[in-house]
């Protein structure tokens, strides 16, 4: 046999493995999509099946390896069924994650989102462990005389706390700029009373990105309540840093400010920022200046504020809010011809606020133009079809005025839309029964 005879064939040979290497990580690529996509909506037990399926063709794919420890420990936390682990104790299907998310470690140390998942998995077995023994508690309490309240857990870690800040300090380790690492350790310090840690982690945090709706765990007011001083220390230090800069910090630090309640040290700090930005930045200030002097009590400052910004911004979002706010102003007022006339002028401009057409259509009603403001509440339920408070307007709308029976097929709709809404069906019986009295 010739050289170039042998050539073929180990080319033959080459393609032939390439090719079925590409059908095994397609086919592997396929199963794990459909778990990441049954995790997303919460459906674990297709989530894990899938995953299962992934490593029969890629058995060493660690990501797929951290998923399953992912469905596991999201099925532990919450209370729900696993049907593959059925069965087994709580301590087992603990021990089965750990080992898939350890795996996964393994055949990827250098994987900061690994070493998260670690971290996030001992949680998880955590809220499961203690929702297990508040259960019991309840059952054995069953029946006996109340004694008290019940006993409150003192303050420090619990043992699966020290794993979850050792592996959340590698995974920072690994990825020092991902501030998300440093906001679970700083919950986590905040949720065990370790005030000064929880400082440190968020500061730093803040430090790295002060951008406030990136911040989750900024979501909870009482975490901001204990921790604003630290907060805002980390948001005066990221003005210097050339990834976020004077600009953004002034803001985090206005909406900060905001959200604890100290509004006159919010309004200088949007003030400041009005100073630092453009044009549109300007108009952002004004509409934010004009929304705290609202909350403030003043609403001719307000007015000032959300005219300016009406006028420099027309057609940015900042200007076309302007008008929305400047409507709730009049109409706050009494003013309900103009409070009119500023709506439309925003929802003519914002045709997806649904907040534009509620108040709208509620000034319509408060000046007599009943009819009009109906026909806006039912273009929300047109515009907005899956928006339950959007069918409530229109039955309450057209209830007032005598049209139950008109309203019934909304409520009809409503159902569909959203099924668990428990009033649903006393409120299409009261519909009935309200039209059958008025019919003659």
């Amino acid at each position: 046999m010739n050289a170039r005879v042998l050539w073929k064939i180990a080319l033959l040979v080459l393609l032939t493995a390439n090719s079925a290497s590409g059908v095994v990580k397609v086919i592997g690529f396929r199963h794990r999509h459909a778990g990441e996509k049954a995790l997303s909506r919460a459906d674990l037990n297709l989530a894990y099946q899938s995953f299962r399926s992934t490593l029969n063709w890629e058995p060493g794919d660690a990501s797929t390896h951290i998923l399953i420890g992912r469905a596991i420990s999201l099925a532990q936390a919450n209370g729900l069924p696993l049907e593959p682990l059925e069965g087994r104790q709580p301590e087992e299907r603990f021990r089965i994650g750990l080992e898939t998310v350890t795996r996964g470690i393994d055949l990827n140390p250098a994987d900061s989102w690994a070493w998260f998942n670690l971290a996030d998995f001992h949680q998880g077995f955590r809220t499961g462990r203690l929702r297990l023994a508040k259960m019991i508690r309840a059952g054995e309490m069953a029946g006996r005389p109340a004694t008290g309240p019940e006993p409150v857990a003192p303050a420090g870690p619990d043992p699966e706390d020290a794993v979850s800040v050792a592996a959340a300090l590698k995974a920072l380790e690994l990825e020092p700029d991902h501030f998300f690492y440093r906001d679970f350790l700083a919950k986590l310090y905040w949720d065990r009373g370790l005030m000064q840690d929880a400082a440190r982690e968020i500061s730093e945090s803040m430090a790295a990105w002060p951008r406030i709706e990136t911040h989750g765990i900024l979501e909870n007011d009482a975490l901001i309540a204990d921790l604003a001083g630290p907060v805002l220390d980390g948001i005066a230090r990221s003005a210097s840093s050339p990834y976020a800069g004077p600009v953004m910090a002034a803001r985090a630090r206005a909406r900060i400010l905001e959200r604890v309640g100290r509004l006159g040290e919010s309004v200088e700090a949007w003030g400041e920022l009005r100073r630092l930005g453009d044009k549109i930045v300007e108009a952002e200030c004004d509409l934010e200046l004009g929304k705290l002097e609202m909350q403030r009590g003043n609403p001719e400052e307000s007015l000032k504020h959300l005219t300016r910004a009406a006028a420099e911004a027309a057609n940015e979002a900042q200007g076309i809010w302007a008008l929305y706010y400047i409507g709730i102003i009049h109409s706050q007022q009494a003013n309900h011809a103009e409070a009119v006339r500023f709506l439309r002028l925003h929802l003519a401009r914002a045709p997806d606020s649904y907040a534009g057409y509620q108040a709208l259509a509620g000034e319509l009603e408060r000046i007599g133009e009943s009819a009009e403001a109906e026909k806006l509440y039912i273009a929300a339920v047109r515009r907005f079809p899956d928006n339950p408070s959007a069918y409530l307007s229109v039955i309450q709308q057209m209830r007032s005025h005598g049209r139950s029976k008109q309203a019934i097929s909304y409520a009809a709709a409503l159902r569909k839309v959203s099924p668990d809404y428990e009033g649903t069906d006393s409120l299409i019986m009261a519909l009935t029964e309200e039209s059958a009295r008025k019919a003659p």
